[in-house]
């Protein structure tokens, strides 16, 4: 693992370009006034500085001196030198900035000899040489999946990547501890998958997500005025008052009683109505909860919870069934989270310890919520469709169709 850490954030830190500067040198036996920059997946262009040579005029400045225009397929720009060419300067030093996302660059020099371009840099000639360079010594030492893992982050399938860490146990227990593998793209493997968490996202992104989610209370209050966020946010809040670092989403709950909603598949139905109704797109529908696509950049959906008010008691799966007090629960309270204003449970602690246990206060990376639907199923109600299933309740069956194989054998 060391050759490849070693590669991976010394030998090829602009693999894939992202967060430094890269200094692409010009070529000695051309001289040239006029260079191309092309760019890709870039929010906005980079700032590009000419690295002069010892040898230069002291005094030289680009300022005045080069003329920019953009490049005809819109993606870069071209440089054109006005009183010197190449043989004063080494090369370009190529700095990004603002937030962006994972660059890739290509610069190209004119040769007027030739009546031609000629690419004297590329990210992806870059890519492959990693690849290559790293091929070798780890299908040596039996750590083939890891090439294909490693191929497919530079080519940016972050779906694929996620699918074959999900069916590799070795490569889920090495992100654990050599994270700066997806670190680069701003992803992290956690419960849900390979996601982009919390401590990627700026300052704007997250109030963006907030503001977004409190639309969406907005929206669900028009059925109940027992809607607040939970989970990882309450969580995140009593602990630190942020966002935790390893969390990727937001959970919203929404209280409804069963003496107007029957049961968790009419509440289900109810709910998708009023949220499509206000122009929000859902995506995904669970046993008792929603994916919601979000409009932020950031995240693509958000979880809203079903919890069903049985007296003074709310069940809301997975969490043990009438395992909250309503009036602990709400009405709710307003909690700022990064200067945005948020309602959270009445009583956190109350919630917390219901959810995540007594010892909540303790962060547990391996914590894993009951995904055992058995106590809810005279609640759950008759559908019209085949509940998605989540990661955890995947896990839960494979572990009890274990147990009847091992229970059944003589």
């Amino acid at each position: 693992m060391m050759t490849i850490q070693t590669m991976w954030k010394s030998d090829f830190p602009d693999v894939p370009w992202y967060g430094q500067d890269i200094v692409v040198p010009v070529l000695d036996d051309v001289r040239s006034d006029k260079f191309e920059f092309l760019f890709e997946h870039v929010n906005e262009l980079p700032q590009i500085e000419i690295v002069w040579r010892a040898s230069a005029r002291p005094a030289t400045s680009a300022n005045g001196q080069v003329e920019l225009k953009a490049a005809s397929d819109g993606l870069g720009v071209i440089l054109k030198t006005l009183d010197f060419d190449s043989s004063e300067f080494r090369g370009f030093c190529i700095r990004q900035q603002g937030i962006i996302t994972q660059g890739r660059l290509a610069c190209l020099q004119y040769d007027h000899a030739r009546g031609d371009w000629i690419v004297i840099y590329n990210t992806l000639d870059r890519v492959r040489k990693l690849q290559e360079a790293l091929a070798n010594p780890l299908y040596l030492c039996g750590r083939g999946e890891l090439v294909v893992l490693v191929d497919l982050l530079l080519q940016q399938k972050f779906t694929l990547a996620g699918q074959l860490i999900d069916t590799h146990p070795s490569l889920q227990t090495l992100l654990k501890d050599q994270d700066w593998l997806t670190d680069r793209f701003k992803l992290t493997y956690v419960s849900h998958g390979l996601k982009k968490t919390f401590n990627h996202w700026s300052l704007s992104e997250k109030q963006s997500y907030l503001n977004e989610a409190l639309a969406i209370v907005l929206a669900l209050k028009q059925l109940s005025p027992h809607v607040c966020l939970f989970g990882g946010a309450a969580l995140g809040w009593q602990r630190q008052a942020s966002l935790l670092e390893d969390d990727d989403d937001l959970d919203i709950l929404i209280g409804l009683s069963r003496e107007v909603h029957l049961d968790i598949g009419t509440a289900i139905e109810q709910v998708v109505k009023v949220l499509r109704d206000s122009g929000w797109k859902v995506t995904g529908i669970f046993f008792s909860h929603l994916w919601v696509k979000t409009r932020s950049s950031a995240a693509e959906t958000l979880d809203v919870f079903i919890g069903m008010i049985e007296n003074d008691r709310v069940s809301c799966y997975p969490m043990p069934r009438k395992g909250l007090e309503l009036q602990r629960l709400f009405p709710a309270s307003d909690k700022t989270l990064h200067g945005v204003s948020v309602p959270m449970p009445r009583d956190v602690e109350h919630y917390l310890e219901t959810d995540y246990g007594t010892n909540w206060r303790v962060p547990d990376p391996n914590f894993q919520s009951n995904w055992d639907r058995r106590p809810y199923a005279d609640i759950a109600g008759k559908r019209n469709y085949t509940p998605m299933n989540t990661r955890g309740e995947v896990a839960f069956a494979q572990r009890l169709a274990a147990e009847r194989n091992t229970s059944s054998r003589p």
